[in-house]
Order: structure tokens, then sequence, then C-alpha cells
């Protein structure tokens, strides 16, 4: 905070502050303080086994920066294939449609979060930059990821057109985009081709048999799927939380009443009970 201006770790509730210490990254000073930054990023490393283990360690390392000697924190770019998704722009002219394109890319972080040997940047740190104009490369520097996938969704009642494309953020380039124009009912399909692009581009080796789906659909009904990503995008709307946390207990229910199989639909409504019980809601 002193170092910074700001505390690292914002947000409206103390829920909210709580989730972005556990898995969001602490935001980089940048500029010319590269070398603070390395030794913040390992004072506050999520695992304490990578934190400095004594008082003298950290001390060695802040007099290692006045007298221009190698620091001995490591760098903070993580090592191998790296990316942050970031939020897909509702171009549908309709704001009704945001939980839509929020899910479509909490889908994707969920899916390339179960690949072994992609680092990939939580939910919280990716959807901060949410309807902001800053460009991918900096947006990639700040969260420490060597590339980032961004897009768009535009729904028009059953037709779907999503656009994806996979960016380099050391030079800015494309690596894959691609543009796919189908129905609702093919939703899964495209998620699933977008994660397998992003690892063939990546060229990270999938485990499991060959051909095997990257993204996992929870539930054959598209109905209980969208009731579900609106739960979702519910508990993720700050502006007025009590509010939302019921309405999102009620899509959640909707999504259990439309399958009762729907595993993600229970884990979502126990998540909500608890958010509920935890703000005395």
């Amino acid at each position: 905070e002193i170092a910074g201006g700001r505390r690292p770790f914002q947000g409206v509730t103390t829920a909210v502050i709580l989730t972005r210490i556990l898995e969001g990254d602490v935001p980089p000073l940048g500029a010319a303080f590269g070398e603070l930054d390395r030794v913040l990023a390992r004072a506050l490393a999520k695992k304490p086994s990578d934190r400095y283990q004594s008082a003298d360690d950290l001390l060695s390392d802040l007099r290692a920066m006045t007298t221009g000697e190698a620091v001995s924190a490591p760098s903070i770019r993580r090592a191998g294939p790296s990316i942050a998704v970031l939020p897909f722009v509702n171009m549908s002219g309709d704001p009704d449609q945001e939980y839509f394109c929020d899910g479509m890319a909490e889908e994707l972080i969920s899916a390339l979060g179960r690949v072994k040997g992609l680092s990939v940047v939580a939910r919280t740190s990716a959807f901060q930059f949410k309807g902001q104009t800053i460009d991918v490369r900096q947006i990639g520097e700040r969260l420490k990821v060597r590339t980032v996938l961004e897009g768009s969704v535009r729904r028009m009642g059953n037709r779907l057109r999503v656009s994806a494309q996979l960016i380099t953020v050391d030079d800015g380039y494309q690596i894959w985009s691609e543009r796919y124009d189908r129905t609702i009912d093919d939703v899964f399909a495209i998620q699933d081709e977008i994660a397998r692009a992003i690892t063939e581009g990546l060229k990270v080796a999938l485990a499991g048999p060959s051909g095997a789906p990257i993204v996992k659909q929870g539930t054959t009904n598209l109905e209980a799927y969208q009731c579900y990503l609106r739960g979702r995008f519910l508990m993720n709307f700050q502006k007025s939380l009590m509010d939302s946390f019921f309405a999102a207990r009620k899509a959640f229910e909707q999504a259990i009443a439309l399958d009762p199989e729907y595993a993600a639909a229970h884990a979502g409504l126990s998540e909500c009970y608890n958010a509920l019980g935890y703000t005395g809601f």
C-alpha cells in the first residue's frame, strides 16, 4: 500500500476482497519498478513456501535494489505457456445478454484450467479489465502472461456469432483467430473448438483420449445451462448485492428444476447459500 498508493486488493464488500486476495495476482507497479514488483510478488505469493522465509532474505533483496545488485526474487513472468481469458464483449445490443458473454469466458477459463502445463489467470483477475479499453499487451504484462484471449458474442434469437482471437503479449500479433456463425445448440461445440485451438496454438499436449472434449458438457438442457450462466453472472454482480444473491438463487433453482442431475447448478446454489449466510442476508 505504501509502495503503490493503494491497497493491492480492493472490492465493495469483504467477501469480494477475500476472493481477490485468494485468487488474484498482486497488481504490479510497472514502469521502472520491475525489481520492486518482483520483491512484492514474492512477499505476497499465495503459497507460503514461495514467500520470503525470513526477514533477512527480504532485507537482502531490498538492499540489493539500492546497490544495483541482482535480487533473488524470481522473474514475475510465468514459465511455460500462460493465458488470460478476457470477458467476451457483448455485441448483441441487449444488456440482458451480458450474462451469456461472461459465461462463455468463464467456461473457457474453467476448461483451460484443467489442461496440464497451461497456467490460466483466475476469473477475478481477468475480469477486472471488463469494459476497459486497454491494449492487450498492457493487460498481458499486468497479469504476467504470455498470451491473451479476447472475443465477442452477438446473439440474435437462436443465432450466435462468436469471434475469438489469441494474441501474443510480447508483440501484439495474433496466433490464431476464428469466427463462428452457429445456433445456440452449438454453444458447447464452439467453446470446445476455441479451447482446442488455444492448446494447439500454444503447443500444449492434452491428456486423455484423442478427440475427447476439453469443455465438459454439464447438461443437455440448454435452458438449464442458460439459467446456470445467469446465476453465475448474478453471483458476481456487485451493484445490488442482496438482490443479486436472491436472483442468483432463483436462477440456480430454475436450472435444477429443468435438470435435477445438473451438478454445476447444485454447486452454484450451494455457493449462493454460503454467500447469503456469510453476508447476513
